[in-house]
């Protein structure tokens, strides 16, 4: 996956949501959007080492975004959501989650079950049932290399959960699977 060049720096505070102050390692002070709306109170670590991407864009309103933090003990954390699922798009194209291989389509946002889902594959191989994927990004770090979703009350991330296995009960498919990211060091 193709990333935009990063700057690196120092989490100073986040707040309102999407705002973040980070001193750059050259010395500058900059507002960064934070493009993550869960609480990320595992990952809000100000003093962390954090890297921004910087954007030219003169429709945007904050030139900066923050993408990535290195917690306390050397665990590393996305904060841009948007990053998780081109990631994933990129692996199931290029056949890189083995348990999701075999499939010529790749939909993404596809309304299914009363949610709108990540993913759904299809045409695979062997004539095996459209798989349904959500992707959750993990922001909620647990120390030891564990990371885990949600990391605050999801109405949502249940609603997800549940249209899946309505899903895979109901018959419509057979497949249906979470992704979720981890790091382990």
């Amino acid at each position: 996956m193709n990333l935009p060049e990063l700057s690196e720096g120092v989490l100073l505070r986040r707040y309102k949501r999407f705002l973040a102050d980070i001193r750059l390692n050259d010395g500058r002070e900059i507002i960064a959007h934070c493009p993550n709306t869960g609480s990320m109170r595992a990952v809000n670590v100000p003093g962390c080492r954090v890297w921004v991407s910087h954007s030219t864009d003169p429709r945007r309103r904050l030139a900066w975004t923050w993408e990535l933090i290195e917690l306390p003990d050397g665990a590393m954390a996305s904060v841009h959501t948007g990053r998780t699922n081109a990631l994933i798009k990129e692996a199931l194209n290029r056949q890189r989650i083995p348990a999701l291989n075999g499939y010529a389509n790749c939909r993404r946002e596809v309304a299914a079950a009363d949610a709108r889902l990540d993913f759904r594959l299809s045409g695979h191989r062997t004539r095996e049932a459209a798989a349904f994927v959500e992707v959750k990004q993990v922001t909620l770090h647990e120390g030891e290399g564990l990371g885990c979703f949600p990391d605050a009350v999801s109405e949502r991330g249940r609603r997800h959960l549940e249209s899946l296995m309505a899903l895979s009960a109901g018959g419509v498919s057979r497949r249906a699977a979470v992704l979720r990211g981890t790091h382990r060091h």
